[in-house]
């Protein structure tokens, strides 16, 4: 990471593998990734059933993702449901999340349990994070994160990921 004010470079190591990573200012948040099974991206480039890619683990959370409906066009038929996503991704998500404080170093990892979390927002006093249809601060204090309180939940809650992410003033 590069300090501006500093105008050096520093190298932190995430305690897990990660495919997705977002920046907050100082802050990276990232969640955790495993491989779902070897196989399975060999399996995927064929015409393999869905039910024959579903034998491979899933991530934890597969109940409530499939009561989770996603509408992603205009019309009242074409919807889908959160698990058709993760059926089609090559990794696993056990759950846990990482955010580095890249002035201090600080990691902090928060284990929610549920395949479908992610860190919405990182500031100097709370993390913000969603877990399946429902959105969690947990707040710093002293350097400790705090047990996240729920503040939201509901069907919008699911696909909230980039409410966050923008310019500041929107």
């Amino acid at each position: 990471m590069l300090d501006k004010a500093a105008g050096s470079w520093h190298r932190y190591m995430l305690p897990f593998a990660v495919s997705r990573a977002r920046a907050f200012g100082p802050w990276v948040a990232a969640i955790r990734t495993e491989p779902r099974n070897a196989a399975w991206s060999a399996l995927k480039r064929t015409s393999v059933a869905v039910s024959e890619l579903q034998k491979f683990r899933s991530s934890p959370g597969r109940e409530k993702r499939l009561t989770e409906n996603i509408k992603d066009c205009d019309s009242p038929h074409c919807s889908f449901v959160v698990e058709d996503l993760f059926n089609n991704l090559p990794d696993y998500y056990p759950g846990d999340l990482s955010v580095l404080n890249g002035r201090t170093g600080q990691i902090l990892t928060i284990h929610t349990g549920q395949g479908d979390s992610e860190v919405v927002l990182a500031t100097d006093d709370a993390v913000y994070y969603r877990v399946n249809d429902a959105l969690y601060r947990a707040d710093l204090a002293a350097g400790k994160l705090g047990s996240g309180i729920k503040i939201a939940e509901g069907p919008d809650i699911v696909q909230a990921h980039w409410a966050f992410l923008g310019p500041a003033g929107l």
